[in-house]
């Protein structure tokens, strides 16, 4: 008999709704930090950056977070540092609001709401210009908006005091880039200060001050893809789609000059920047090659080849110390000015930026890492990530495929080989991972690869690979049994030939590998499509989706031991997971209308929820699982009951989408108060854009802000933050009384200056040998600092000599002199010196700071010690 439980539609209603213990959605990390270009401080030690409404603050030496600075409650367009204060940093938000920081101090920002901006446009960028006059250190604030129902942009100028505006349309269209930024630049100074925008093969001069525009236009079937400014001088470059730069100058006092032309890329120009002085600049592509050019000799150019993607912005600091390369990755390469890499900001990898837009972002979702307690991900093409969430660092990427990257063609799409399945092992030694390449035209690559984790070595070392495991089939699952013996260890495979394949584990003749991985067992059920794979938490029993039906087997010896099948659940299966703890006889399915559970001790079908799953996930350490629909909806429940725990309506906005989640444990050392249902395990998920988040009540995320703002680093130790810098204390007392100087000169004029006149001035042929010359020359340049000891014994004579009362003078060596102390003295004095003791929150501070060094693994010493 089989038992049914449907839940009405008025009851998903309900069970829609949210409960009391609302949580709150915390960005962990991901996010654009390259949208927007970054900007040097004026003394080229410190590189600010837009990431999301936080302006944060990384230290060019080590790539460290040193502070954000927060104040905005809308995305911020982007960050410049004042013209006429470099003391000011200021940022312009979606809403208009315009933030000052003192960035060398601790005060909030200043805010100033700009006036009518929200005319039916959106700002995406501004730019700060000096208004030229000598007694006024205030800007115009050029704040360029899109427009929703006029073709053109508008270049909105506001006054930097007032907030108050004076629309200025460009009557030119304006391209844009792929981040929806208008493509225009400002240069010159004074009077002089002009912008430059480009439009397919239109390149619009025009001065600030004027509203007339010079048109310089380009021939053939090219178009403008990038420009740049001087920002002194009046030249301009722009790239095309072919690879061109092209340079104009002096284009007001001869608007019909040429241009010249610099060439070496094939594939469009993304950006350029100028030196400070403008003798050279810099371009970059989609070649993943940044070039240096020299402006007199085109000729002389000098490469930085092999980035690990796309580049999308260039800034050069002051004095042309550094240059950053805004990368596609997500992530800011700092070089120097011989193109010697100085540090990576790099937090989370991006993936798939460069490639066709139809592939999938996370193919292989998110995995756990035991040994690691980091999350396993795609990173770049061809790279995995681990990933750690609780301190937000990206700990390595692996490269799985060991390919040369294939840059894309002018008129064609190349397809690389990326990964798309991952599965560890529950102790984290074997991860099995799969990889593929759907170029049609050229070549059909799939490859299954099984690495061993090298502990000496530590990291992951190629043991097998499989090529064509399944044939010219596109492989669809893949899992690793969850045990901890190694010689029983089995995994498997499902592709499109509607067969599963289960890999064992085997003994090799091969000297260089004790063990290899080979095909034991092939499974098929009725010549039905197979789907999804799910182990049971002992991995004893594998359930493989068959179109709709659910079929359990025995791993080791591939027995089928029941198929179940309902007349509710009629459409293709496309999720399959094992319950865990007290639910691990329970199987939960997901069809395309449905969600069922299967009790496999009385197969049958327990409660069905007419809903539609995009991804479901379990908790490992708890009988919880976590579905999340079409419309952004998550539900939180035990295979037990059709109701959930938790619901959460629209996690995000509709133009987003949820792409892969994970319930990963949670660290026992965190204090923090969370749901029941999180007590365990805390629930990840990725969306389209990215990000990586959570959900956590609004008072924890109020804390871990406080925190981090206390843990705030001063400006002083920008240049110094690196992991040993936290061990070591930013003050210390002691009670030693140290030698007082006296800040006087030691010596009047110049000193030799008598020995270098006497050597002049005497006749050459009267003169002694050079080496009888030279110590006394170069003893007059020594300076012999008098002691008090000696200055005691000049001084002694002259008392003696006058001894008068009434001379008005008196001894002060005598009474400011402190007492000499002895060796014992000073040694007791050392033994008793007074201990400052830290107040609470300082010593919180320091237990935060050393809170990852603890939790940092200590496998490596064991290997030390074995070796």
């Amino acid at each position: 008999m089989v038992l049914v439980e449907m839940l009405e539609p008025s009851e998903i209603d309900k069970i829609g709704t949210t409960p009391t213990d609302e949580l709150h959605i915390k960005h962990v990390t991901g996010g654009s930090i390259i949208k927007f270009s970054p900007v040097f401080s004026s003394d080229a030690k410190t590189l600010f950056l837009v990431w999301g409404n936080i302006i944060q603050a990384f230290s060019v030496s080590t790539g460290e977070l040193v502070r954000d600075y927060k104040g905005l409650e809308a995305r911020a367009v982007g960050v410049q540092f004042h013209p006429n204060n470099p003391n000011l940093l200021v940022a312009l938000s979606e809403q208009g609001e315009l933030a000052h920081w003192r960035w060398k101090t601790r005060l909030p920002p200043q805010i100033l709401n700009l006036q009518n901006i929200f005319e039916n446009s959106t700002p995406n960028g501004f730019y700060l210009v000096p208004k030229g006059d000598d007694q006024d250190e205030s800007c115009d604030v050029y704040v360029t908006c899109k427009l929703k129902s006029k073709k053109y942009p508008r270049l909105c100028v506001y006054d930097e005091k007032t907030g108050e505006s004076s629309h200025d349309n460009l009557t030119r269209n304006v391209e844009v880039n792929k981040h929806g930024v208008y493509k225009i630049a400002f240069g010159g100074q004074g009077e002089d200060k002009y912008f430059a925008g480009i439009y397919k093969k239109n390149l619009y001069i025009s001065i600030l001050k004027k509203k007339t525009f010079d048109n310089k236009r380009i021939g053939g079937q090219r178009s403008l893809t990038c420009v740049a400014c001087h920002q002194e001088h009046h030249m301009i470059i722009a790239g095309d789609t072919t690879g061109r730069i092209l340079l104009w100058q002096e284009f007001f006092e001869n608007p019909n000059c040429g241009f010249s032309i610099y060439h070496w890329h094939t594939l469009p120009v993304t950006h350029l920047a100028f030196s400070q002085f403008g003798s050279f600049f810099y371009s970059g592509g989609s070649e993943r090659v940044m070039v240096k050019w020299t402006l007199d000799s085109p000729d002389r150019r000098l490469y930085l080849p092999r980035l690990s993607d796309n580049i999308c912005h260039l800034v050069v600091a002051p004095d042309n110390l550094y240059v950053a390369i805004s990368l596609a990755d997500n992530g800011i390469h700092v070089v120097d000015s011989h193109l010697k890499t100085i540090s990576i900001i790099q937090h989370f990898t991006w993936c798939g930026e460069g490639e066709p837009n139809n592939k999938s972002r996370f193919p292989a979702g998110l995995n756990l890492d035991p040994r690691t307690k980091s999350m396993v991900l795609n990173g770049r093409v061809g790279h995995i990530q681990f990933f750690n969430p609780n301190t937000s660092s990206l700990l390595y990427n692996v490269d799985i495929t060991c390919q040369n990257y294939l840059t894309q063609e002018r008129n064609k799409v190349i397809e690389n080989t990326d990964v798309t399945k991952i599965s560890l092992s529950s102790d984290s030694l074997w991860l099995a991972t799969v990889e593929q390449s759907n170029n049609l035209e050229t070549h059909f690559e799939i490859r299954l690869k099984f690495w061993n984790f090298d502990e000496v070595k530590q990291t992951f070392c190629l043991n097998t690979c499989v090529d064509m495991p399944h044939g010219e089939n596109k492989l669809l699952d893949l899992k690793v049994q969850p045990i901890t013996t190694e010689e029983q260890l089995l995994a498997v495979t499902t592709a499109e030939d509607n067969k599963f394949k289960v890999w064992s584990l085997e003994e090799s003749n091969n000297i260089n590998t004790k063990c290899i991985w080979r095909c034991e067992s092939v499974g098929f059920f009725r010549n039905f499509p197979v789907g999804e794979i799910s182990f049971s938490t002992d991995g004893s029993l594998l359930a493989v989706a068959f179109d709709s039906t659910l079929t359990v087997w025995v791993p080791e010896t591939n027995q089928l031991k029941c198929n179940l099948t309902h007349t509710k659940l009629n459409s293709a299966i496309r999720h399959v997971k094992f319950g865990s703890s007290t639910c691990c006889h329970l199987v939960v399915t997901a069809t395309d209308t449905c969600l069922g559970v299967w009790n496999l001790l009385t197969l049958t079908l327990m409660w069905v929820v007419p809903i539609r799953i995009n991804i479901l996930v379990a908790d490992a350490l708890s009988n919880l699982m976590a579905a999340f629909s079409e419309e952004n909806d998550l539900f939180v429940f035990t295979p037990m009951s059709g109701r959930p725990v938790y619901s959460h309506r629209k996690l995000r906005p509709d133009r987003c989408s949820i792409a892969t989640a994970i319930f990963f444990p949670r660290d026992n050392k965190q204090n923090i108060c969370m749901t029941s249902w999180q007590q365990h395990s805390q629930l990840y998920f990725l969306d389209n854009h990215q990000e990586l988040l959570t959900l956590e009540p609004k008072e924890t995320i109020e804390e871990a802000n406080q925190n981090l703002e206390a843990l705030d680093l001063l400006p002083s130790a920008l240049s110094t933050v690196t992991p040993f810098t936290a061990l070591l204390a930013e003050q210390s007392t002691s009670g030693v009384q140290h030698e007082v100087t006296d800040k006087t000169h030691l010596q009047l004029g110049v000193p030799g200056r008598e020995a270098i006149r006497q050597l002049l001035g005497a006749p050459p042929h009267t003169m002694l040998s050079v080496s009888r010359l030279c110590k006394p020359f170069l003893a007059s340049f020594l300076v012999t600092k008098p002691t008090k000891q000696d200055g005691a014994d000049n001084k002694k004579p002259e008392e003696d000599v006058a001894p008068s009362s009434d001379s008005g003078l008196e001894s002060e060596d005598e009474e400011e002199m402190p007492p000499t102390l002895s060796k014992r003295q000073l040694l007791l004095q050392l033994q008793t010196t007074k201990v400052t003791k830290l107040p609470p929150a300082v010593c919180l501070d320091l237990e935060d700071k050393l809170q990852p060094l603890l939790n940092e693994s200590s496998d490596w010493m064991s290997a030390l010690l074995t070796s």
